[in-house]
């Protein structure tokens, strides 16, 4: 008898394709997020793996594409919200990022990424105090959990 697999864990493509990114073989990742059916319930991932080697092979426009095309979707994907917001700092679509973090923390109790990419964005806004507060948060929440 096997146990039945927890429906968000990711399956054996989708973990084999991060460490292919951790290990910069993109053409494997890509071949194994390009795998993934549209039916899946990994495929929200497979873009997220898709986005995150175009970003770091250069292609920022093209990852862009496949994370608004995810958002759209997705609308309440934290990790994909979140990519995308990252996505539109190093863009200087500093106007756009913020209303993007607060739609990803509406479905995530806590994501580190998301919060220095918000600190980063108040502080390009001139918004320091606001900056400040949000590292201090970030650093709370840190402390806390470990």
């Amino acid at each position: 008898m096997t146990a039945e697999k927890p429906k968000n864990l990711p399956g054996p493509d989708i973990k084999a394709a991060w460490d292919d990114i951790k290990h910069e073989n993109f053409d494997e990742a890509l071949r194994r997020a390009g795998n993934v059916s549209r039916d899946s319930r990994d495929y929200t991932e497979s873009r997220l793996i898709l986005a995150r080697v175009a970003w770091l092979q250069g292609f920022t426009e093209a990852a862009m594409v496949i994370l608004e095309e995810a958002a759209a979707d997705h609308p309440d994907n934290s990790r994909v919200l979140t990519d995308l917001a990252v996505l539109q700092l190093n863009g200087r679509q500093t106007n756009k990022v913020l209303g993007t973090l607060d739609r990803a923390a509406k479905n995530s109790s806590f994501l580190p990424e998301a919060e220095i990419a918000r600190y980063a964005a108040l502080r390009r806004l001139g918004k320091k105090e606001q900056a400040r507060e949000t590292l201090k948060s970030l650093y709370d929440k840190v402390l806390i959990e470990s």
